[in-house]
């Protein structure tokens, strides 16, 4: 893809850029043109600047998956199943499978593409699922080979199961709220466990819940047990830096810190003899898991990753793993299970060991069932549906649509819709419009037995001559004229009603607002998301454009100055915790609109907690990449 470049060195001081696709941030004025057409020079006024680039993306490459390459995770175990989360790069889903032991065949559980962290007991199998955007709990009981909703908060995380006995983490009543719920499948009774709105990682044996506590401060860990027998809740630790807890009958094992943050540690505590026990100390274990008189976990007293066991009625130890590739341990009977990356380091593999016949063997994970267990002839079809810009608080609820398949039609309306078990076939799906949007345009695909079709209607706001953005501070950017034919926007920029710079876009232009310096106020500086011109076109009430932000949706009013921290893990999946606060997993872009030193820890299973400070002097964004340490 050639392109041509122009360079104007700026000499004054740039008070306000407005850039499309991210120019470099030094004092010059670029022009890129990718295409054949003449781009018109952009004008200033007071050393005022606008400028604009394009890129045509007609003669690309396109790039796609050649192996249908998945990378399983989180494995769990009960009896002669094993359960893991694979993501598939041939579609960039991720979704859950079981393996039985005994006849070494794997199914398909979920068409979602966007289950999570499953837990398993007897034949029920229990996950986390955002195919409605918001995370939930579901379960699939393999007797029955139905599927059912557990939750409905649309903020709940880490699932465990016991007999008929779900718990989970759940932010309902806030972002930095957390607390433990638990769900009981013969009573349909759902109950919470925890008020404090600082509860984690809940674990559960019998009538005994337990989990990390983070009361007494976000540095300030321990254990807790509720007792639903007795309803009776017990602090089990005080070293203010237990984490990752387990239960099996009346043993309480957990990692800790207490003897320095890079000391990890295993305790275990009875609750039959009040006993507290410290069973590693190899200052590098994490990831415990119990069951009977056997805790397993991951080590790295090598400098790598490696499975070891403890048998507490013999008191010796075994290492499981000589590979230094093993994390993620979990433990049934006599089997353990964990991934394994000895072949490489995106090459991840499940294997597992036979306590009893000191045998390891690879559980096929690389040749995946296609279908999804219990959909014969059958598959789930998801409508996601947005207002890309609501200045007028349209509800989504306008947004209706009509899907016509091999059975007749559907009809929906909202920003999801699921239709399951819908039979196998093509489908087709129409928009209706919404007033001042543009209607999105049809879509055809093709269901097969077994899987997921996934229809994404974006709605744009129309906007039109005169109409303006205000971007706070006194910076207003008007509409001035719409060329349908030539696809060609007049934007004119005004500082405090004078203008101050005006440009030509053509469609699909990017623009985003700079503030570079501002001093009729000393005002922040502000980074907003970038703009997008994403059609100029025209109908009954003249010319329009449609614009498109990428993060949030602004309306008219003001734009409070603002930028962003993007962060990266490795691995990726960390919780983040902004400020104390939670805010999502790695890898995620966090909007900053203080300026001021955020605090950022990143808490994952089976590593340390990490944490780190980033200073924001000025509204300029921040990409930060950390590296977790077992």
């Amino acid at each position: 893809m050639s392109a041509n470049k122009t360079t104007i060195s700026l000499v004054a001081t740039i008070c306000l850029m407005i850039s499309v696709c991210d120019p470099a941030s030094t004092r010059e004025l670029t022009v890129i043109n990718n295409s054949n057409a003449t781009l018109p020079q952009n004008k200033s006024v007071d050393n005022q600047f606008l400028t604009v680039e394009y890129y045509s993306y007609e003669n690309a490459t396109q790039m796609s998956a050649v192996n249908n390459f998945s990378s399983p995770s989180i494995p769990a175990i009960y009896g002669n199943r094993i359960v893991w989360q694979s993501f598939r790069n041939v579609d960039w889903n991720k979704d859950i499978y079981v393996y039985n032991i005994n006849n070494s065949t794997n199914n398909r559980i979920t068409a979602s593409g966007s289950a999570d962290y499953p837990a398993i007991y007897g034949d029920k199998i229990v996950w986390v699922d955002s195919r409605s955007k918001y995370s939930d709990i579901y379960m699939y009981n393999l007797s029955t080979q139905s599927e059912t909703q557990i939750t409905t908060s649309g903020s709940a995380d880490s699932p465990a199961i016991y007999e008929d006995k779900i718990v989970w983490k759940d932010n309902r009543n806030g972002w930095n709220q957390s607390e433990v719920y638990m769900y009981n499948l013969s009573t349909s009774v759902e109950t919470q466990i925890t008020t404090n709105g600082s509860a984690y990682y809940p674990a559960i044996y019998g009538d005994k819940i337990v989990w990390k506590d983070n009361r007494n401060g976000w540095n300030q860990s321990e254990i807790y047990m509720y007792n639903l027998s007795t309803s009776v809740e017990t602090q089990i630790t005080t070293s203010g830096s237990a984490d990752y807890p387990a239960i099996y009958g009346d043993k309480i094992v957990w990692k800790d810190n207490r003897n320095g943050w890079n000391q990890s540690e295993f305790y275990m505590y009875n609750l039959s003899t009040s006993a507290e026990t410290q069973i590693i100390t190899s200052g590098s274990a994490d990831s415990p898991a119990i069951y009977g008189d056997r805790i397993v976990w991951q080590d790295y007293r090598n400098g790598k990753a490696d499975i070891y066991m403890y048998n507490l009625s013999t008191s010796v130890k075994t290492q499981i793993t000589a590979n230094g590739s093993a994390y993620s341990p979990a433990i049934y009977g006599d089997k353990i299970v964990w991934v394994d990356n000895r072949n490489g380091w995106n090459q991840s593999e499940i294997y597992m060991y036979n306590i009893s016949t000191s045998k390891e063997i690879l559980v096929n994970t690389s040749e995946l069932s296609p279908n999804v267990l219990g959909k014969n002839g059958t598959g789930d079809i998801y409508v996601y549906t947005s207002l890309k810009w609501s200045p007028d608080s349209v509800p989504l609820t306008n947004a209706t649509f009509s899907i016509f398949g091999p059975t007749g039609e559907y009809r929906g309306n909202g920003s999801y819709w699921a239709r399951l078990n819908a039979p196998k076939g093509t489908y087709t799906i129409s928009y209706e419009p919404v007033s001042g949007y543009d209607t999105p345009t049809s879509e055809t695909k093709i269901l097969t037995e077994g899987d997921s079709i996934k229809f994404y209607g974006d709605y744009f706001r129309k906007k039109r001559v005169g109409e303006s953005l205000d971007f706070g501070d006194g910076y207003i950017l008007i509409i001035k004229q719409i060329d349908s034919e030539m696809k060609e926007v007049s934007l004119e920029l005004q500082l405090d009603e004078r203008k101050v710079a005006e440009a030509r876009v053509r469609e699909h232009g990017t623009v985003s607002l700079n503030k570079i310096s501002y001093l009729v106020n000393k005002s922040e500086i502000s980074n907003p998301p970038e703009m997008t011109i994403k059609k100029i076109s025209i109908d009954e009430g003249g010319n329009y454009i449609d614009i498109s932000f990428s993060f949030p949706h602004y309306a008219f009013g003001s734009m409070k100055p603002s930028t962003y921290l993007i962060i990266h893990s490795i691995p990726e999946g960390a919780s983040i915790s902004l400020d104390e606060k939670y805010v999502g997993k790695t890898s995620k872009s966090l909007p900053i609109d203080k300026l001021k030193t955020y605090s950022v820890r990143l808490e994952l299973e089976g590593y340390k907690s990490l944490e780190s400070q980033f200073k924001f002097d000025v509204f300029e964004q921040q990409e930060i990449q950390l590296t977790l340490s077992r």
